[in-house]
C-alpha cells in the first residue's frame, strides 16, 4: 500500500508538471508609448500590464495538429491534381483551337488556290493581237484587244507567283501568324 501511495503521488505530480513549466508573457506600454513584451514582469509599475498565460500542450493538441497536417496535405494534393487537370483541359482546348485554325486556313488556301487558278485560265483564254470584224458597210475593221502577248504573260506570271507563295507559305500570303 505504501508503494501504491508513492506511485499515485508521483503520477499526480507529473500531471501538474506542465502547468509548473507554463510561462506567462507580460505586455505593457512604457512611459515613451512603446509597446513592450517580456517573459518576466516589468520592473516599474505600469498601469496597463496584461498577462498572457501559456496554454500547456496536451496529447489532444498533438493529435489535432497531426490531423490538421494530414488535412492540409490532402488539400494540397487535391489542388495539385486540380491544377494538373486544368492544365490538361487548357492544353486540349488549345490543341482544338489550333486544329480548327489549321482547318480554316487550309479551307481558305484551297479557295484562294482555286480562285488564282481560275484567273490564270481566264487570262490564258483572252485573245491577243487584233480582233477583226466587219461593220455594216462590209468593211473589215481591226481592233486591238486589251491584252498584248507580253501583258498576258506578265499577268499570268503575277498570278503564278501568288499561287507559288500561297502553296509555300500560306501565313505569309494571308499576312497571318502560324496557328
Amino acid at each position: 500500500m505504501k508503494y501504491f501511495l508513492i506511485l499515485w503521488f508521483c503520477g499526480q505530480f507529473l500531471l501538474f508538471v506542465p502547468d509548473l513549466n507554463a510561462a506567462s508573457i507580460y505586455t505593457w506600454t512604457d512611459e515613451n508609448g512603446v509597446k513592450r513584451y517580456s517573459n518576466s514582469a516589468p520592473n516599474e509599475d505600469p498601469k496597463d500590464v496584461k498577462v498572457i498565460n501559456e496554454i500547456p500542450h496536451t496529447q489532444a493538441d498533438e493529435e489535432m495538429s497531426r490531423q490538421n497536417s494530414e488535412k492540409l496535405e490532402q488539400v494540397l494534393e487535391e489542388q495539385k491534381a486540380a491544377e494538373i487537370e486544368r492544365k490538361q483541359k487548357n492544353k486540349k482546348i488549345d490543341e482544338e483551337k489550333k486544329k480548327t485554325a489549321i482547318e480554316a486556313l487550309n479551307k481558305k488556301v484551297l479557295l484562294e488556290k482555286e480562285r488564282l487558278q481560275n484567273e490564270i485560265r481566264r487570262i490564258e483564254q483572252l485573245p491577243t493581237g487584233f480582233r477583226r470584224y466587219k461593220n455594216k458597210k462590209g468593211q473589215t475593221i481591226a481592233i486591238r484587244n486589251s491584252f498584248s502577248l507580253a501583258m498576258k504573260k506578265s499577268k499570268i506570271k503575277e498570278y503564278q507567283d501568288k499561287l507559288d507563295l500561297l502553296e509555300s507559305s500560306p501565313e505569309k500570303y494571308f499576312g497571318t501568324s502560324t496557328p
